[in-house]
């Protein structure tokens, strides 16, 4: 079961993005970005855990390592990404989980990820060792999200019978009780959008943050959960002058456009703040 919050923020899903704009910033040369690419991210997925689990107290973090389509499109990326699963996962991260009580369950099409591996028998085997081994943790959950898409996942819950109701349906997805997806995070591309865990809430708030996954920093993460549990806590009641205010700007609140997250210079798109 889930501890007592620490915060209104219980389960944050984070889409990651930017290894490579971030290994060109390091002044990498190009051979050699696709490795430090996925290294870096790798270590930036650490960061992120400890800033979730160690200094916020959130208690579940789901992670989009590779989404389901760019496992098809994107075979060579995808069998590099998986390439570290045993290395992080299995070896530099496993003496975290166990000390801190961090249930690691990989969400998505585990045989697409795999099948993209050099062995795929052994990194379903050390997949399932991964979970086995942390599946008596409670305290704090960690769902790296491979070959992910929630459509597939509802087929594949529906195939099994296993929407008949809300409870049945988390329990088969997340093999746990964990609380719904408060919000999001996506790093780098200029568009709100990205494959997140299925059966959230009626909604989950997006932040986006406007550089590569690696330069994420804690005071990033303690900003968007302010901004989150302010929000939450604000009850929004008009005094006269409030609504003065959305009179005398009828127009443009009526004629609003779409907001315009990034532009392109070349061929690279480029975040506005």
């Amino acid at each position: 079961m889930i501890l007592d919050k620490h915060s209104a923020v219980q389960h944050v899903c984070y889409i990651m993005d930017g290894d490579r704009t971030f290994a060109i910033l390091e002044n990498v040369p190009k051979a050699d970005i696709d490795h430090f690419a996925y290294h870096s991210g790798a270590m930036a997925l650490e960061n992120l855990m400890k800033m979730a689990f160690d200094e916020l107290g959130i208690k579940c973090l789901s992670v989009n390592l590779i989404g389901r389509r760019n496992c098809l499109s994107r075979r060579e990326s995808t069998a590099k990404i998986v390439s570290l699963v045993p290395k992080f996962f299995g070896k530099k991260w496993i003496d975290y989980f166990v000390r801190k009580g961090v249930r690691v369950k990989f969400l998505g099409d585990i045989d697409l990820f795999c099948s993209l591996a050099e062995d795929p028998s052994a990194i379903k085997d050390e997949i399932l060792r991964i979970e086995t081994l942390t599946s008596k943790f409670h305290n704090f959950h960690l769902f790296p999200m491979a070959a992910y898409e929630p459509s597939f996942e509802y087929m594949k819950l529906a195939n099994e019978g296993r929407l008949t109701s809300p409870e049945e349906a988390k329990l088969a997805h997340y093999g746990t009780d964990v609380p719904d997806v408060d919000l999001i995070i996506r790093s780098w591309r200029p568009k709100f959008s990205g494959c997140v865990p299925i059966l959230t809430s009626d909604y989950s708030d997006i932040y986006f943050f406007p550089a590569p996954f690696q330069c994420f920093r804690l005071k990033h993460f303690k900003a968007i959960v302010a901004d989150y549990e302010a929000r939450n806590k604000t009850v929004i009641r008009y005094n006269q002058d409030d609504m003065e205010v959305i009179r005398e700007h009828g127009a443009e609140i009526r004629n609003g456009t779409p907001v315009i997250i990034g532009r392109k210079v070349g061929k690279i798109w480029l975040p506005i703040q």
